[in-house]
């Protein structure tokens, strides 16, 4: 399993980011409803001049979903290391953030507020660029 793919837990969907000295990080999939209220809210936060005052509060730490079937859908980052035991999650499904959201979710990690160690872990992270591949001409 790696960064980025998706995966169940207590009937729960996530998002792996790494396994740091035996502890999990991983954000919580929330879904449409919930997800539009967290929007809401941190949309609330905005100063007059602009600026937001999220990043001091974890949970405004998220990345809303451009994925295929998760569209709506929020990344949160408020509790990556909260009590997931590496040894039950390993339940992968087929699915893997798509790349926007991929690079989304390592800005947000790197400048969010989240533990060090995990920062410190995904800033090492290269995503490739994407290139779109296009089939050779028949002539």
């Amino acid at each position: 399993m790696g960064y980025g793919d998706i995966f169940t837990y207590l009937d729960r969907q996530y998002v792996y980011l790494a396994i740091i000295d035996q502890v999990l990080y991983a954000a919580l999939i929330v879904g449409p409803q919930q997800a539009r209220e967290v929007i809401t809210a941190r949309a609330g936060s905005v100063k007059k001049d602009g600026v937001l005052e999220t990043r001091a509060k974890p949970m405004f730490c998220f990345v809303e979903l451009q994925t295929t079937g998760y569209e709506q859908h929020i990344a949160s980052l408020a509790r990556t290391d909260d009590d997931k035991n590496p040894g039950q999650v390993m339940h992968g499904e087929d699915d893997k953030l798509c790349h926007e959201d991929l690079v989304e979710m390592q800005q947000e990690i790197v400048n969010g507020n989240v533990p060090g160690v995990l920062k410190d872990q995904i800033r090492t992270i290269e995503l490739a660029e994407r290139t779109e591949q296009t089939a050779p001409a028949n002539d």
